[in-house]
């Protein structure tokens, strides 16, 4: 199951000189390109969690010599494309079950290897795994659930969104 949205944004990005004098052997594209990597994937932003190995330089213009506190930048007007994760809510995701507590359960995207490696951590409170009629001592790690999404929350720059969800 695949959770990625493909998408494209235009953006200024700001590329010290040093940056770009350095690399003087490679083309400017591919310079730009590493720096977008370093800067968008495996982050969260206003599109979600930027998949890494997804983001692709489509189109650049010219660049314009600017200084700003002291140190001088070239500014470069893009355009990318990239593939997100977004969970909005009514989403149903498949998790895996990666602890249990007296809080509820607590677990990550199925196609993961653990809680850390997954973009979206999920939530399932116990209060709405009782209000099923279910026990929470009959689920264990390990285990596959569906999910659906009531509540995310995405930090800018941060490695995962959090996600609040109720059993299907």
């Amino acid at each position: 199951m695949t959770y990625e949205i493909s998408q494209q944004e235009s953006r200024l990005i700001h590329v010290p000189i040093k940056e770009l004098a350095r690399r003087s052997t490679v083309s400017v594209d591919s310079v730009l390109q590493r720096h977008l990597m370093k800067m968008t994937e495996g982050f969260c932003d206003n599109y979600g969690y930027i998949m890494p190995g997804s983001v692709k330089l489509l189109d650049r213009h010219m660049g314009k010599l600017i200084s700003v506190d002291s140190e001088s930048l070239v500014e470069y007007q893009i355009s990318y494309a990239f593939s997100s994760i977004n969970p909005c809510p009514g989403d149903d995701y498949q998790v895996i079950i990666g602890s249990i507590t007296k809080a509820g359960i607590l677990g990550y995207l199925k196609g993961y290897d653990d809680i850390e490696a997954s973009p979206v951590l999920c939530m399932v409170p116990n209060k709405d795994v009782c209000m099923d009629g279910k026990d929470i001592s009959s689920f264990r790690e390990g285990e596959t659930i569906t999910v659906s999404l009531l509540k995310s929350r995405i930090k800018y720059r941060g490695r995962q969104i959090q996600v609040v969800a109720k059993l299907i």
